[in-house]
C-alpha cells in the first residue's frame, strides 16, 4: 500500500512545479506588455512626426555644419550672385520705426560722401541649389541707403563713390525704378484725353505762339537755320 507520506510528497512536488510554471508565464506576459508599450509611450518617434516649420523651398535642405578646412562656407558669406536680398526697408524719416524693427531699414537717403550715406541691414536668402553652412536666411549687413535716381549718375561713378560693387548698384537701380514707376504712372504718366490735347495745343498758341504743338522738350538743344535777315539773334 502507499503510504500517506509519499502521497504528501509528491503533492508537494505538484505544488512546486505549478508555481514555477505561473511564475515563468508571467514574466514572458510582462516581457511582451512592455515591448509593445515601449513605442507608444517613447516620445522619440512621436516627435519626429511632427511637421516641418521650414519653408517648403528650404525643407530640402540640411543645415550644414561649418568647418574652416571644408571648401562649404557660411550662407552670410556667399557672393551676392548666389544669394536673393529684398529690398532696404524705407521708414522716410520715423525713427520709433527704425527702433522698433531692431535699427533695420532706411531713415534717409543718398549724402553727399561716404560719411553722410546710412547704412542698414536687408533680409537674404541662399539661392536654389547652393550648397552653404548654416541657417539659410540671414541679415546682410552694411548695405548703402543710395537712390541712382538722385544723382543720375553713371553705376560705375555710384559705386566707386559709395564702395560697393558695381553689380550691387545695378540690382538695386531697377528695382527702385520699377517701383517708382508703378506708384506714380497713372498720376504723372496718364494718357490725355482728346480735350486734354486741345487744352495743351491751345495753350502753346495763345502763350508761345506755336501752332498744332502739344509738347515739349525740357533741357534738349535742338539745331535750327537761323533767318539770313536776323541771324545774329539766333544762337541755336
Amino acid at each position: 500500500m502507499i503510504s500517506v507520506s509519499y502521497i504528501l510528497m509528491c503533492g508537494q512536488f505538484l505544488l512546486l512545479l505549478t508555481a514555477i510554471l505561473l511564475q515563468c508565464l508571467e514574466g514572458i506576459h510582462s516581457q511582451n506588455s512592455t515591448t509593445t508599450e515601449t513605442p507608444a509611450s517613447s516620445p522619440g518617434p512621436v516627435s519626429t512626426l511632427l511637421p516641418s516649420s521650414e519653408p517648403p523651398d528650404s525643407a530640402n535642405y540640411t543645415d550644414l555644419e561649418y568647418k574652416p578646412p571644408s571648401p562649404v562656407v557660411l550662407c552670410s558669406y556667399l557672393p551676392e550672385e548666389f544669394i536673393y536680398c529684398q529690398d532696404p526697408v524705407d521708414h522716410a524719416g520715423n525713427y520709433t520705426a527704425y527702433q522698433e524693427m531692431e535699427h533695420v531699414g532706411c531713415i534717409g537717403w543718398g549724402g553727399q560722401t561716404q560719411k553722410e550715406v546710412n547704412h542698414t541691414r536687408v533680409f537674404c536668402t541662399a539661392l536654389d541649389d547652393i550648397e552653404c553652412a548654416g541657417p539659410r536666411e540671414f541679415l546682410r549687413e552694411n548695405v548703402p541707403c543710395i537712390k541712382f535716381l538722385v544723382t543720375g549718375d553713371s553705376f560705375r561713378t555710384i559705386a566707386f563713390s559709395f564702395r560697393v560693387g558695381v553689380s550691387t548698384v545695378s540690382q538695386i537701380t531697377p528695382q527702385a525704378a520699377t517701383s517708382i514707376w508703378d506708384c506714380l504712372v497713372d498720376d504723372f504718366m496718364a494718357v490725355p484725353s482728346p480735350g486734354d490735347w486741345r487744352s495743351i495745343t491751345e495753350g502753346f498758341q495763345e502763350r508761345w505762339n506755336f501752332p498744332l504743338c502739344c509738347a515739349a522738350l525740357d533741357g534738349k538743344h535742338v539745331q535750327t537755320k537761323a533767318p539770313h535777315i536776323s541771324y545774329r539773334r539766333h544762337t541755336h
